[in-house]
């Protein structure tokens, strides 16, 4: 299972034209980002981290230059591995320096189901304005999953709810 961070635009209340706009962030490696990055960037209209990727780029060109191929090769080989690793990230700080900060996190295996989760649990709980912003630096707030209740008792070391033995 993958996290996704969601992203509302600015604004109060929960109308549809604020939720249409919502973007969801997939947490992790970005195979996209490792094998296209300038594509990727673009895509995604990352203007500033455009312009370091290819500041970087002209940099271990430079570099080659002066340090030899191999050098270089490895440097770009160890910077598009890096890359890729915190695009994901790159795109979540840039969409909340444009005002959409993460509002939730949502657990699941495909964008559709986080969206669906997403969805589910904001307009059961129908809240009359939207939360309030998360703190710089503080993790998004969690969804609650949603599963079926289990009919028959659970196994394991901890059988009852809350982690204790009955």
């Amino acid at each position: 299972m993958a996290i996704y961070t969601v992203h509302l635009p600015p604004g109060e209340g929960a109308g549809p034209d604020r939720l249409e706009t919502a973007e969801f962030v997939r947490d992790g490696f970005s195979w996209l980002a490792l094998f296209f990055p300038l594509v990727w960037l673009l895509w995604h209209r990352l203007w500033w981290a455009t312009l370091g990727w290819l500041l970087a780029v002209v940099g271990i060109e430079v570099l080659g230059r002066f340090a030899g191929e191999t050098v270089a090769g490895i440097v770009a080989v160890v910077f598009a591995v890096w890359f890729a690793l915190v695009a994901r990230d790159i795109r979540r700080w840039t969409l909340e320096r444009n005002g959409r900060p993460a509002v939730a996190a949502v657990e699941a295996d495909r964008r559709d189901e986080a969206e669906r989760r997403f969805f589910d649990a904001w307009l059961a709980g129908a809240p009359a304005t939207a939360p309030a912003p998360l703190a710089p630096g503080s993790p998004p707030r969690p969804l609650p999953r949603n599963r079926a209740p289990v009919a028959e008792a659970p196994f394991g070391l901890f059988p009852a709810p809350g982690g204790r033995a009955p």
